[in-house]
């Protein structure tokens, strides 16, 4: 069984990472290079396989939700099998938009770490040295904040991240952590952020959103002053006009 990384166009896609579960619940994450057209056609969500000449290795990156890496190599062979209901029920979820205030709840936990979210920039926090940050509202004025490890000009994503852009963020990581009370979402090697996501969950997300907020100045203003708030010390940057 596995959860697969949505996002980039297969066509484009050099390399593709996908996180497996045992039925024990024990997550590996998979890399495959260069993956011919047949296996990524193959490699679904909720699909269930047997992968034979892997090579292991122990994670390293600091936004891996795996504790061991597989890699595939010229000799890796992929078999499908009958999907068993019984474990799929109790392993693998459809994916869903995480709402920003299910991240205050004190219970909350998210499946393998990760979670999808959909919202509106507000603001970010671009100083030298130091991790990008981006502020998202949703509907009801709730802010999560979005942390990155790369310059955001290297992931080309300064255009998805000007503030009042609806932006969709897939496989972020959620560790229970807060900055002036606002949840931090951390965006791994396998995040995703688009303003026209392909994936049908994200879509619905963002158009819901889009109904739900009046695009005036008076929210924008109200949801900027919100983001001022909970950093007053960052440089601020935010449109004038909608």
């Amino acid at each position: 069984m596995f959860m697969d990384a949505p996002g980039k166009p297969d066509s484009f896609c050099n390399s593709r990472k996908v996180q497996m579960v045992e039925h024990s619940d024990l997550a590996y994450m998979l890399n495959i290079w260069r993956p011919l057209p047949d296996v990524v056609s193959l490699l679904k969500e909720g699909g269930r396989f047997k992968i034979y000449q892997l090579a292991a290795s122990p994670s390293k990156g600091r936004s891996d939700t795996a504790a061991v890496q597989l890699t595939a190599t010229k000799k890796t062979q992929f078999q499908e099998l009958p999907p068993l209901q019984d474990v799929l029920e109790q392993i693998y979820t459809e994916r869903q938009v995480t709402e920003f205030s299910q991240f205050l709840e004190p219970h909350f936990t998210a499946a393998y770490g990760e979670v999808d979210v959909v919202g509106l920039v507000i603001c970010t926090q671009l100083k030298p040295g130091a991790a990008p940050l981006v502020y998202l509202s949703d509907e009801t004025s709730n802010v999560v904040v979005l942390k990155f490890y790369t310059d955001l000009g290297q992931l080309a994503l300064e255009e998805p991240t000007r503030p009042s852009t609806f932006i969709a963020a897939a496989n972020l990581r959620w560790r229970s952590e807060h900055m002036s009370g606002v949840p931090v979402l951390f965006a791994g090697d396998r995040s995703f952020i688009a303003a026209n996501p392909k994936e049908q969950h994200l879509q619905r997300g963002i158009q819901k959103l889009r109904q739900s907020i009046q695009l005036d100045k008076a929210y924008c203003a109200c949801t900027t002053e919100d983001c001022i708030a909970h950093a007053p010390t960052m440089e601020h940057k935010y449109s004038n006009s909608l």
